[in-house]
């Protein structure tokens, strides 16, 4: 039985890795729809709130962008 909860462990914490992965990923692509659906919102707006939202991502992976 304790042979069992190991794999089951490293299945289950694969399985939370990747549903985190795909939720950041969904989380821009709702971002920009909403926005885009928005009557109120401009093109400019919805490049800025992207950005925002982005930003920390490319600064964790070192693509800061200079000047």
């Amino acid at each position: 039985m304790a042979l069992l909860l190991v794999p089951l462990a490293l299945v289950s914490l694969a399985c939370l890795l990747w549903l985190a992965t795909s939720l950041e990923t969904r989380r821009v692509q709702v971002l920009v729809r909403l926005t885009v659906r928005s009557r109120n919102a401009s093109p400019e707006l919805a490049e800025a709130l992207v950005a925002a939202e982005l930003a920390p991502v490319l600064h964790r992976n070192g693509l800061t962008r200079t000047a």
